[in-house]
């Protein structure tokens, strides 16, 4: 949400609470979830908003997300966060890849105008 909104210091909260964390597995854990949550936008894209979906309890703001950005590319959004998986296990510096994983979802992220 705070990478699709551009609200810098939304994101900054986000990164920095994740960071105090200094836990990989719980990082690994929360990007896991993330790309759960795009393979339902695209599950719901190409089958309807009645479709079964993994995250039920978040179906509505899953449903809302998906017809705000029907457009956009989740098959990149899910590879870029693939990425940032692979560069937690690298020790890649944990705000570095949390900012650029951002940057690279609001890239692939297209809001359709209403």
């Amino acid at each position: 949400r705070a990478s699709a909104s551009g609200n810098a210091m939304t994101l900054a909260e986000v990164v920095d609470a994740i960071t105090k964390q200094k836990d990989k597995n719980y990082l690994k854990e929360i990007l896991n979830l993330l790309i759960l949550w795009f393979k339902d936008t695209i599950h719901m894209t190409n089958f309807g908003y009645d479709t079964k979906i993994i995250n039920l309890d978040f179906k509505n703001e899953i449903t809302k997300f998906t017809q705000n950005y029907t457009e956009s590319n989740f098959n990149n959004i899910i590879n870029e966060i693939e990425n940032a998986v692979l560069n937690v296990n690298r020790n890649v510096s944990i705000p570095l890849i949390l900012t650029s994983l951002a940057i690279k979802i609001k890239q692939n992220l297209i809001k359709i105008k209403k």
